[in-house]
């Protein structure tokens, strides 16, 4: 999985727009839903926040300018190489901090964030593989409080 992010970096964000291989009939549902969630995120994202398996940093031109700090974390050197110039080109620099890595891995502090953001990590986790769960423990030791937690997933967009 972790390679085909890194092959894919220059064209990840292109399902978001409805364009691409893996979105073949959902092509016109994809931007309705990228609206959908960024309306969502666009109140998220107070204090410190961590963005696991972040990706190019594509949700941070809506959430950024809400955080007193951000964290990105990565494990696709040609995705946090994109997500930096995000970062650059909206002046975030000086709240930012890119770290590549697995996100099961990365040593990032316990109770360190006031939130998290998952983006679309979890359907690409295999149900039974326990990651799922893994996942939510790693949120859970990371952030302050989880609670009142919102979980965004495709369905919520579906009308």
């Amino acid at each position: 999985m972790f390679s085909y992010y890194e092959a894919q970096a220059d064209s990840y964000e292109d399902f978001y727009e409805g364009r691409g291989q893996a979105v073949g009939a959902l092509a016109r549902e994809y931007p309705v839903d990228t609206k959908a969630i960024s309306s969502l995120l666009s109140g998220f994202g107070r204090g410190n926040v961590v963005d696991l398996a972040c990706g190019t940093g594509f949700w941070l031109t809506t959430y950024g300018g809400n955080c007193t700090s951000v964290t990105l974390v990565d494990q696709a050197d040609a995705a946090l190489t994109k997500c930096k110039q995000r970062v650059d080109k909206l002046r975030l620099q000086a709240k930012v901090r890119l770290i590549q890595g697995d996100i099961f891995e990365v040593p990032l502090g316990q109770a360190a964030y006031d939130a998290c953001l998952l983006g679309f990590l979890l359907s690409h986790l295999p149900e039974r593989s326990g990651q799922r769960t893994s996942s939510f423990e790693r949120v859970r030791f990371h952030t302050r409080s989880c609670w009142p937690a919102r979980l965004a997933t495709r369905s919520t967009f579906i009308r």
